[in-house]
């Protein structure tokens, strides 16, 4: 029986996920999923956009502070990164500014979100990189639409792709566009 707790069951362990997708064989390779990183401190928050990231075929990894976040983007480089801008360890603007130093990590966009109002930590953050700010609070569709301004919708998953997590996944998932 489809139940939603059953259909996210897993959707934060992503890393074996990762690997499995960029396994695929030489024959047949799998088709790549976009990965986004959220670095959020707030579990309900970080729950909220990684679920509905997911849900529209994305693949997420989540961070509690900026230095989980620096290692989870070194380690999985991503397509896109989320950052809080107020986290323990190091702040948003630091990872932000260690990223667009880094070589490697440069060409990633970020995207800033923060209580702050623009007038005041907006500067700050495309200074140190940003390529898009976000002010809290803010529904998971203003996440989504951000990233896909970003990086575009995920494609979609032919029935021969679903993997052994898409086994009894339940009925088809809503757009974010169904979501009112």
């Amino acid at each position: 029986m489809w139940s939603y707790a059953a259909a996210t069951e897993g959707w934060e362990r992503r890393p074996a996920a990762v690997q499995d997708r960029e396994r695929g064989t030489e024959e047949e390779p799998r088709r790549k999923r976009q990965l986004i990183v959220v670095a959020e401190d707030e579990p309900r928050e970080w729950e909220i956009y990684g679920k509905i990231l997911w849900y529209n075929g994305f693949d997420v990894l989540h961070a509690s502070d900026g230095e989980e976040a620096l290692a989870l983007v070194r380690q999985h480089p991503p397509d896109l990164v989320i950052l809080d801008l107020m986290m323990p360890k190091l702040n948003g603007i630091e990872v932000c500014q260690r990223l667009k130093q880094d070589p490697a990590t440069s060409h990633i966009p970020v995207i800033a979100l923060t209580a702050r109002p623009r007038w005041e930590a907006g500067r700050e953050a495309r200074n140190a990189g940003c390529t898009a700010y976000l002010e809290k609070p803010l529904g998971p569709l203003a996440v989504l639409h951000a990233v896909e301004d970003l990086i575009g919708r995920a494609p979609p998953v032919a029935p021969d792709d679903a993997g052994p997590d898409d086994a009894d996944a339940g009925p088809p998932k809503p757009r974010a566009d169904e979501w009112n």
